[in-house]
């Protein structure tokens, strides 16, 4: 279980294991939304590369969680931790979508 699952467990104040339902409203759908809009946003600014856009999104990420890493002492700690969160990768999913859908149809047409 992530962090964040476990603090939303605790806020619930639920003695037992956290319920598929509730990870799925609390984590994963919101994760997926914003990384829609992310996705969109990446989009719509580099319509003229979307791919190279959200690629360049994609390495900043990474690079910021290198520099907080590196500020606290563990720089590799904090990337494994980005990609074991499942919240993460339906985040990084979404955020893919719309920028592969935008080059899929640029380059179509």
């Amino acid at each position: 279980m992530s962090k964040l699952t476990y603090v939303i467990y605790v806020w619930n104040g639920s003695p037992e294991r956290a319920t598929g339902t509730l990870l799925w409203s609390s984590i994963y759908v919101p994760s997926l939304a914003l990384g829609l809009v992310a996705g969109a946003i990446v989009a719509l600014v580099l319509t003229e590369a979307p791919l190279k856009g959200w690629l360049a999104f994609f390495g900043s990420l990474v690079l910021s969680a290198l520099a907080f890493g590196a500020v606290l002492g563990a720089p590799s700690q904090y990337i494994s931790s980005m990609f074991e969160s499942v919240g993460n990768w339906f985040f990084f999913i979404g955020s893919v979508i719309l920028p592969v859908a935008a080059w899929g149809k640029k380059r179509a047409g």
